[in-house]
């Protein structure tokens, strides 16, 4: 993807710095939904946050820390694909949003 830039502006014009104009050079498909994707997403999170719970639960204690960073990193994926349930664009479907992001951040124990 080329993005053409305007060289007529002067350095210190901002008017053309507007959100309006950013989101105008972002392709149409960034901003449609993909059920693929976002539930590959979970089962993305869900196979690294299990893999990390039986490597916490089965590695001897030096392994330990290590395995803390990728639980939690991969816990992360519970918290961004809840936030993004609850701004309404995981789904189509309102409460495939509230169930799945309800459901993902159970574990995290935020609200």
């Amino acid at each position: 993807m080329t993005i053409a830039i305007e060289k007529n502006l002067p350095l210190g014009d901002s008017s053309a710095l507007n959100i309006r104009n950013i989101l105008k050079t972002l392709p149409s498909e960034c901003f449609q939904k993909s059920p693929g994707r976002a539930w590959l997403g979970v089962l993305t999170s869900v196979t690294a946050v299990a893999l990390g719970y039986w490597g916490l639960a089965t590695a001897p204690w030096i392994l330990l820390p290590p395995l803390w960073v990728f639980t939690g990193t991969a816990l992360t994926g519970f918290f961004v694909l809840g936030h993004d349930c609850g701004h309404r664009s995981f789904a189509r479907n309102p409460w495939i949003n509230d169930i799945v992001g309800h459901i993902l951040f159970l574990p995290l124990l935020y609200p």
